[in-house]
This record gives structure tokens, C-alpha cells and sequence, in this order.
């Protein structure tokens, strides 16, 4: 899925209208440079959830599985994941969707409205997953710093006291 295809009709209006509820989560501040500025090297937020944003809305109409979007989407979980913010708090312009496809754009939008929630349903679905997968790996990253940090501490208590206590390893244990 390539990010600078424009969608048409419906699709740019629900683009919009959801890029500008994933970037309400990021201070105000920030939100006109993160609409505004497209290169990817200056601006790799705003990027990851244009990129992101694009590829739900071809999957939304059809012409894109969940499957071709999952690596845009697992950018976007990691983005919300590190943010280090409550599922409800993260995920809620996720869910927020299906408000923005609600009334005037379901009407209008190609295909049956039951397949086009069901769509969303297994978007949203999919991004939880992944931003779970992805606090789950903060979380293990953050208990491997602390634990080279501890026996970091102790190797330094070692040094100072000529009696040293023996020091546990770090080789063996899972990363």
C-alpha cells in the first residue's frame, strides 16, 4: 500500500476527519507541524499516522486485506504504545472510527454498511494486539535496563569492598 495515494469522495472526508482525531492526542502545539510537514525525516510522527491513516481507509473500502496494512499499523501501535498512556486513553481515536464514518459517510460509502463495521471492527481489533505486543515489549526492555542497572550497582559494590560478595550473572536469563 503505497501512502500517497489519494483517496476519493468519501474516503479523503473520513482521511481528514480521522488524521485529525489521531493527532488530537498530541499536545496542541504540535498538531499543525504534524498535519503540515510531510517528509518523513523531518516529521516521522506525522508520517507513521498519515501512512497508518491511509492504509485503514483502503482497507475501509476494499481495495487493501488487513494483512497489507499490518506493518503501518504496527507502526502506529508502537507510536500510541510508547506514549506510555492507558488502552482507553491510547486507543481512543482508534475507536473513534466508527463516530467518524457514522451517519452522512456510511450512507455514502461503497459497499454494504454491516461489512464496512465489521471492517472497522477488525481494525481496531488488530491495532490493540499490536500495541499490546508493543507495551508488552517496553515493559520487557524496561526490566532488562533495570536489571543491568542493579547489577551494574553491585559490580561497583564488589569493586569497592575487597571481601566483594559474588555477584549474580546476567548470562543465562531470557532477554
Amino acid at each position: 500500500m503505497r501512502a500517497d495515494t489519494t483517496p476519493p469522495g468519501w474516503e479523503q472526508e473520513v482521511l481528514d476527519a480521522w488524521l485529525a482525531r489521531l493527532r488530537s492526542g498530541f499536545p496542541d502545539a504540535s498538531r499543525p507541524f504534524l498535519a503540515g510537514e510531510s517528509d518523513p525525516f523531518e516529521n516521522p510522527i506525522g508520517a507513521c499516522l498519515d501512512e497508518a491513516g491511509r492504509g485503514v481507509i483502503a482497507h475501509l473500502a476494499g481495495r487493501a486485506r488487513l494483512e497489507e496494512i499490518d506493518a503501518a499499523l504496527d507502526r502506529l501501535a508502537r507510536l500510541l504504545a510508547v506514549q506510555n498512556r492507558d488502552p482507553e486513553i491510547a486507543l481512543r481515536p482508534v475507536l473513534d472510527l466508527r463516530r467518524v464514518l457514522a451517519g452522512r459517510v456510511l450512507a455514502r460509502a461503497a459497499g454494504d454498511p454491516e461489512d464496512l463495521a465489521a471492517r472497522v471492527d477488525g481494525v481496531v481489533l488488530r491495532l490493540f494486539a499490536l500495541w499490546s505486543r508493543a507495551r508488552e515489549a517496553l515493559h520487557e526492555a524496561r526490566v532488562r535496563a533495570e536489571r543491568r542497572r542493579v547489577a551494574s550497582l553491585l559490580r561497583h559494590l564488589a569493586e569497592a569492598d575487597d571481601s566483594g560478595p559474588v555477584v549474580p550473572s546476567m548470562e543465562g536469563e531470557s532477554p
